[in-house]
């Protein structure tokens, strides 16, 4: 909203990575003199980004070094996500800060939550497998209900299973949390991008390119409409002091 554009920076992976420079695994913005300026990092390999309906950014990264399942982050300055690989560019003269205190590994994660201040847990964790292992782009359902009951929530891609899901977040004490759900599936190449049109149409693009997926096709371009049908799904899911609060599309059997 401020004229900026964010971008998050893979890292290098390989023998012949070099990932001690170039802001690898960092998160920035570049502003309207084209220069980038470092916010965050912790990254691995980020694949998407998108705003909820609060203007607030969230991307996704992927399983693997340092992230022992899919997430999707809040993406905020002054943050560290938790990928050691990233660390050198704290040392540069222009990183906005460094760590108090650098995770131990080979602990568990909560543990390296507490170590130190910096460190921040995703806002989703997508279990790996069952709803996927790579996820791509993110993409806001607001539309006034055009594309089904499900206003306010986010789409994500997934890679590797070449499908999407739904994601519906939650604001509790300042911090975002939130669940996932199965959406869409079958796709015929691995889903890597997603816009939906005023009219409420999604558009999907998908490639294999440099990984493989459930698909087996090269590439595509899919369109999606909601056919007016509501499926029975939940809803939404808050979290309360005695347990969950579910919300459903359709009304609920009490008697089953």
């Amino acid at each position: 909203r401020q004229g900026n554009l964010w971008a998050t920076l893979n890292l290098g992976i390989g023998t012949l990575a070099n990932n001690k420079t170039g802001w690898r695994g960092w998160g920035g913005v570049i502003g309207p003199d084209g220069k980038f300026a470092p916010k965050s990092f912790g990254m691995r390999s980020p694949c998407g980004l998108g705003a909820n309906r609060a203007g607030d950014l969230f991307f996704t990264d992927q399983q693997g070094t340092w992230i022992p399942a899919t997430p999707i982050y809040h993406l905020q300055p002054g943050v560290f996500y938790g990928n050691q690989e990233s660390l050198a560019s704290t040392q540069h003269p222009d990183a906005p800060f460094r760590l108090t205190k650098v995770p131990r590994g080979n602990q568990p994660y909560g543990a390296a939550l507490s170590e130190c201040p910096e460190f921040v847990s995703p806002a989703v964790w997508l279990p790996y497998n069952k709803m996927g292992r790579s996820a791509t782009d993110i993409e806001l359902i607001d539309h006034g209900g055009k594309f089904g009951p499900f206003d306010g929530q986010l789409l994500v891609g997934e890679f590797t299973n070449a499908s999407v899901n739904r994601v519906f977040l939650e604001k509790v004490n300042g911090q975002y949390q939130g669940a996932c759900f199965p959406f869409l599936s079958g796709f015929p190449s691995a889903v890597m991008r997603l816009s939906l049109s005023p009219e409420g149409s999604l558009f999907v693009g998908m490639t294999n390119r440099g990984w493989s997926s459930l698909g087996n096709r090269s590439y595509g371009l899919e369109r999606v409409r909601f056919t007016g049908k509501v499926p029975f799904a939940i809803r939404s899911i808050h979290v309360r002091p005695e347990g969950f609060r579910l919300q459903f599309t359709q009304p609920v059997d009490r008697d089953r």
